[in-house]
């Protein structure tokens, strides 16, 4: 019987692709003198989006991303990391929107009486800010960020940790997530009920895919139905 229902952040609760949207016009005005001369604002927009996709599959932080940036030319000057940074601290959070079926979905699940949380990777600090910026945290029984016990998924111990403050036991609770290996097969393998939302990162080969795939976020409750049937 699930009893909870926990998520995962980046791209699961939001769409990260389309942050950029908001925040390549603000980027250019404060980086415009060390980005190279020759890209036009789309061709800007194309590289935040390509190189920041490409990190996420690759597990990486932001100072792999802005490698990233460096490696596809998008800056002809030295850029420090951390200018970089202070800019991705101070804006990416208030450019999160939620995916429209968030907080539907959210809502729902908890007028059936199930408990609601997130577990996503990242430094503390950061990691609330964005999720407290989309007002999500309100609806939360429970919020575990990596940061606060030096455990990052997939390592079971870490669903293991979201189980306890959700006070409910690994097998009452079903994880949303959109990376394979992190979100899904990490929650599996810790004895939770993983569920795959389909997103940026493909399904890798040798894995057996799961039983529960989701497009949106407005199946879930469907799915934790049919669980609890």
């Amino acid at each position: 019987m699930i009893k909870g229902v926990a998520f995962d952040f980046d791209c699961t609760l939001y769409n990260r692709t389309r942050v950029w949207d908001r925040l390549t016009e603000g980027f250019i005005t404060r980086f415009g003198k060390y980005i190279n001369p020759s890209l036009s604002k789309a061709d800007v927009l194309e590289i935040l989006r390509q190189g920041d996709a490409e990190g996420i599959a690759n597990d990486e932080k932001w100072q792999g991303i802005f490698e990233r940036y460096i490696k596809k030319g998008l800056f002809s000057k030295e850029l420090s990391f951390e200018k970089f940074y202070e800019f991705i601290k101070a804006e990416f959070p208030p450019a999160i929107v939620l995916h429209d079926d968030a907080m539907d979905c959210i809502e729902a699940l908890r007028n059936r009486g199930i408990k609601t949380g997130i577990y996503t990777n990242g430094v503390s600090e950061f990691a609330r800010l964005k999720i407290c910026a989309t007002g999500v945290d309100g609806c939360m029984d429970y919020i575990l960020c990596s940061g606060d016990i030096d455990i990052e998924k997939p390592d079971a111990r870490g669903f293991a940790a979201l189980a306890a403050g959700m006070s409910l036991s690994i097998e009452e609770i079903a994880f949303v997530g959109d990376h394979p290996k992190n979100d899904v097969l990490g929650a599996s393998n810790a004895g939770m009920m993983g569920i795959w939302l389909k997103d940026l990162v493909p399904w890798p080969s040798g894995f057996e895919l799961p039983k529960y795939i989701v497009n949106n976020l407005s199946e879930i409750l469907t799915v934790v139905e049919e669980i609890n049937v």
